[in-house]
């Protein structure tokens, strides 16, 4: 046995471990390299494809944001006339106005979002400021189709009979007390709020879009 020891070039064999070894550890650096490659990579395309986005919702929001401050407008108008009698008049033309808008159609660019969380690559982004206000932008965007729900609903079910209350073929209004009744009021009241928090929840996007824009500027640059 102590032959055999004595005979084992030791000094050979521990260069050929550290060879082993070192060889190992290379392939996993390489690997690791290849990968954060990658990764940095397809998190640039995903930044680059976000900001493209954003970019068409800006667009998007400021031409919705522009009608809802005018038909928003018109509806302070109605709260205040429909206590004036002699100005009952002009209500049903501002309520076709106010209707005539189509302001609550918004498509929001979310492929590359939905693509992001789908595949688990949202951990591609390393910014978890960027991760975050894309989180609650997107959860706006879902607020805004409450928010369009429950107008359509107010159009439908509450706006709209009061609007058939105007004959059209002669300009003249049926019963001028229905635009003096509570109901006619709350009706405005409910109306008013939904574009109030309409134009809150398009302000707060607009904001995080340009919030979104500088961060992922930020990002691209480093």
């Amino acid at each position: 046995m102590r032959k055999f020891f004595a005979s084992v070039h030791w000094g050979d064999k521990l260069v050929d471990i550290f060879v082993v070894v070192f060889s190992i550890t290379i392939a996993f650096w390489l690997n690791n390299w290849r990968e954060d490659r990658s990764n940095a990579r397809q998190e640039r395309a995903y930044l680059i494809n976000l900001s493209e986005d954003l970019a068409k919702d800006s667009t998007d929001l400021a031409e919705r944001q522009k009608e809802v401050k005018i038909v928003f407008g018109q509806i302070l108008r109605l709260q205040e006339i429909s206590s004036i009698p002699e100005k009952v008049d002009s209500i049903p033309l501002l309520m076709y106005e106010a209707l005539n808008y189509d302001i609550f159609v918004f498509y929001p660019e979310d492929y590359t979002y939905k693509t992001l969380q789908q595949s688990g690559d949202i951990g591609l982004v390393q910014s978890d400021t960027v991760r975050q206000v894309l989180s609650h932008l997107y959860d706006n965007y879902q607020f805004i189709d409450l928010i369009k729900e429950t107008a359509y609903f107010y159009q439908t079910n509450l706006v709209l009979p009061f609007y058939n209350n105007h004959d059209i073929r002669n300009g003249e209004i049926l019963d001028l007390d229905v635009f003096s009744s509570v109901e006619f009021f709350n009706m405005i009241i409910y109306y008013r709020n939904t574009f109030r928090n309409y134009i809150n929840v398009i302000n707060d996007s607009l904001e995080k879009h340009r919030t979104l824009q500088q961060l992922i500027q930020a990002e691209l640059e480093k």
